[in-house]
């Protein structure tokens, strides 16, 4: 396993999500950095989901977010494929997840 910090990369569709967020990139960027120390901090999901991990935090005055992310531990590599509201998050996660592996 290497060692920690791991990088923290990021898929298109997460880029296009936070262009979306133009006004929290900062604070949602310096969150997901910390992925690098502390990869496996995020909550472990199941399913269809169940090698993908979910990062829960709030943005002040926007509410409830998520940032699905994948602990690739043979790279050393966080990669976040989708930072979004809790609104419909898991199914869209599920979705992107599909994609990823489909490559």
């Amino acid at each position: 396993m290497p060692e920690l910090p791991y990088a923290v990369r990021t898929t298109r569709a997460a880029d296009k999500d936070l262009r979306a967020l133009r006004q929290w990139t900062e604070v949602i960027e310096d969150i997901l950095l910390r992925l690098g120390d502390a990869p496996y901090q995020g909550e472990p999901l199941s399913g269809s989901l169940r090698d993908v991990r979910s990062l829960h935090f709030s943005l002040k005055g926007s509410g409830a977010y998520r940032a699905a992310y994948l602990v690739l531990e043979t790279e050393g590599v966080v990669l976040v494929f989708m930072i979004a509201s809790r609104e419909n998050f898991y199914a869209e996660a599920a979705r992107r997840h599909h994609v990823l592996r489909s490559r």
